[in-house]
């Protein structure tokens, strides 16, 4: 028989739920402090990890009120009422609200990281799982364990990221504080999770009593806020890269030190342009590659803000990735496209100077025309 918690326990997981919460809503209002940040310095909101991490965020904080709502005041975590209407109700839906969370971060990491190399094949397996998991009907206590098998194989998706940061981190030495910071944050909160389940708390609960119930959940909530704490901290650091060093590449490639930065209208593609090597050796291309640092602006790759190369594997920022994109949309060394559904525009630095040479000497051969004409 599965434990029942007294009203005393209730209370206080009662307020180390709303612990949780009031922390959530902290690391929101950081996160939204830092999208809107960024919005102001590239002018439009992006979605990129950080926003998708922002999203899931608010997903956690619409799931902990649903679930102090039906843990609390309607099953008063008593199993044998979980499946009963309405609670299983409240229940699905703050399990979605969180699985879509998942959902958005993975998307993301596919599009920005693996560049859809895997086709959105895991994406749309876990979306299929969410669907499967909402649909289905649920009239017993069976049907509740069958459908929390299928959540916990939909919140897979976290595994699937957490696997491609500790990739990420391995394969670039820079990027392994912010990526690893994620990726353990993660393990922290699975941790977390499993410590309140009735399979970790009710076999010890009807052995040891009250005690080890509301140690769990001190343990539980202690975890939680270590584990999203990580998290927000690895995800923001994604972003830093971009916001802070924005005109970095600007400094390093201007050729004229006394340029005013701050009053030049020189955009990055122009500077990009201007700058651009004739020839880059495979002894730079491996030099800059041990020392990750960008092949355009020279700056350190310290975050998760980095384009890879798919052919030649070259490390470009994001920055100077994005206006490569716009500009030649290729790569410096192999000449990939770096957006293959955009066209490609190969640079043309000599063509462009005899034309202007061409124009600067057409007024001098009209005068020498004339002047031959009248002797």
């Amino acid at each position: 028989m599965a434990y029942t918690p007294s009203s005393y326990e209730l209370q206080v997981i009662f307020a180390l739920y709303v612990v949780i919460l009031i922390m959530q809503l902290l690391f929101s209002l950081y996160l939204g402090r830092i999208v809107i940040r960024k919005k102001k310095d590239v002018g439009y909101i992006e979605f990129d990890f950080i926003f998708s991490y922002f999203l899931s965020m608010i997903c956690l904080c619409i799931s902990r009120v649903l679930a102090i709502y039906f843990d609390i005041f309607l099953t008063r975590l008593d199993p044998d009422t979980f499946y009963l209407m309405p609670n299983v109700i409240i229940w699905k839906t703050s399990i979605t609200i969180t699985l879509f969370g998942i959902l958005f971060m993975l998307i993301t990491t596919e599009r920005k990281v693996l560049n859809f190399r895997l086709k959105a094949v895991p994406s749309s397996i876990i979306l299929i799982l969410i669907l499967i998991y909402s649909l289905y009907p649920i009239n017993s206590a069976e049907d509740f364990e069958f459908a929390s098998r299928i959540a916990f194989l939909a919140s897979g998706g976290l595994f699937i990221i957490l696997i491609i940061f500790f990739y990420l981190g391995i394969r670039i030495p820079g990027l392994r504080r912010t990526t690893f910071s994620f990726a353990f944050g993660v393990i922290i909160y699975v941790i977390g999770q499993f410590i309140a389940s009735p399979l970790f708390i009710t076999p010890l609960s009807e052995i040891y009593g009250v005690r080890v119930f509301i140690m769990s959940y001190f343990l539980y909530t202690i975890i939680q806020i270590i584990g999203l704490l990580l998290m927000t901290l690895g995800a923001s650091g994604f972003v830093y890269t971009e916001t802070e060093t924005k005109d970095k590449p600007i400094k390093e490639l201007s050729s004229d030190s006394k340029v005013n930065l701050e009053e030049s209208k020189i955009s990055l593609v122009e500077t990009l342009s201007a700058s651009r090597p004739a020839e880059i050796t495979e002894k730079e291309v491996s030099l800059y590659r041990e020392q990750n640092v960008c092949l355009v602006c020279k700056g350190e790759l310290r975050r998760f803000s980095v384009y890879l190369c798919p052919k030649c594997k070259v490390l470009y920022c994001e920055n100077c990735a994005r206006t490569l994109e716009n500009s030649e949309n290729m790569c410096w060394v192999c000449s990939e496209p770096i957006d293959e559904s955009k066209p490609v525009r190969p640079f043309k630095r000599d063509k462009e100077e005899i034309i202007i040479k061409s124009s600067e000497k057409k007024p001098e051969k009209q005068k020498t025309d004339k002047i031959s004409s009248k002797k």
